[in-house]
């Protein structure tokens, strides 16, 4: 089973993302992370495939200061930008394959998750 990290400091994330995933043919376990110190941490980033990434995880406020943290963390997949609103979000320099940013209701769609958890951007 190939596995997903959430980080995100609203539980509830967890419960959708984890309901859509089990839609889909292929396997997913998905493990939240309530911040980016707790991911980097936790010390078992190349465990993972995907990382999802909440652009406001306090205290940090911005993808700039959060992509920075995975970097360290040894994950060497794919990150995959989340945030409630994309307007004036943009995308940080960083040595991962980022996806996003996307509305959070973006990816609220089998389709869209499996394309996404696959590395592929949504059209």
């Amino acid at each position: 089973m190939k596995r997903a990290a959430l980080l995100d400091d609203d539980p509830l994330e967890l419960t959708i993302l984890a309901g859509i995933a089990d839609s889909i043919a292929e396997p997913w376990e998905f493990t939240r992370f309530k911040s980016a110190e707790d991911f980097l941490e936790a010390g078992n980033g190349g465990d993972f495939s995907v990382v999802f990434l909440d652009r406001r995880l306090p205290p940090h406020q911005s993808f700039e200061e959060t992509v920075t943290l995975v970097e360290q963390s040894g994950f060497e997949g794919h990150v995959v930008l989340l945030t409630n609103y994309r307007s004036g979000t943009g995308k940080p320099e960083s040595r991962l394959k980022l996806l996003g940013p996307y509305e959070k209701i973006d990816v609220q769609d089998p389709d869209a998750l499996a394309n996404l958890l696959d590395g592929k951007p949504l059209l």
